[in-house]
């Protein structure tokens, strides 16, 4: 970060050179934090690139998470470029992150990366929550199927427009 550079600007060129290094691993930046100090800190969260769409398959679970390598691969990479381009100093800590379990949901490629998990959905008007696990995206929605002691049996799913989704939260298994 050069003096005088604002902390927009940095994180703008910080976000384009770590998609451009993040592709290639199938990765996509989800979040660009940069920090000045004593050493600068830079902050990149990645997630798995997925479409905006998809189905879990019969039987199917949920996907696992990024690959460590991956993210080792990412913040060697990353860190590499960022120095080369000017866009931090050598002393500069280069940090590269999954975004948690529980990071919510906000949008399409969210539900997707969440197929075959659980979660708590609250819908604008503030009334209505549903819960239940995610078993399609598609077409500005997400189905849920019903999940817990007898709600398997009522059956049926249920659709929810991705733009009425105030927040979305996956419920943790423990």
């Amino acid at each position: 970060m050069t003096e005088g550079t604002g902390t927009a600007t940095a994180e703008a060129r910080v976000a384009e050179l770590a998609a451009a290094q993040a592709g290639p691993l199938g990765l996509a930046v989800l979040g660009v934090e940069v920090a000045g100090g004593r050493p600068p800190s830079v902050r990149v969260t990645v997630d798995l690139e997925v479409p905006d769409h998809g189905r879990l398959a019969p039987g199917g679970s949920p996907a696992g998470g990024v690959d460590v390598e991956a993210i080792a691969a990412l913040a060697r990479t990353l860190d590499a470029a960022l120095v080369a381009d000017g866009a931090v100093p050598v002393e500069a800590v280069v940090e590269v992150a999954s975004p948690g379990v529980d990071r919510p949901l906000v949008d399409a490629r969210d539900f997707v990366r969440n197929l075959g998990r659980e979660v708590e959905v609250e819908l604008s008007g503030g009334a209505d929550r549903v819960r239940g696990r995610i078993v399609a995206v598609a077409d500005g929605a997400v189905e849920l199927a019903p999940v817990g002691a007898g709600r398997a049996a009522a059956g049926g799913t249920r659709s929810v427009a991705l733009d009425a989704v105030v927040r979305a939260l996956p419920v943790l298994p423990w």
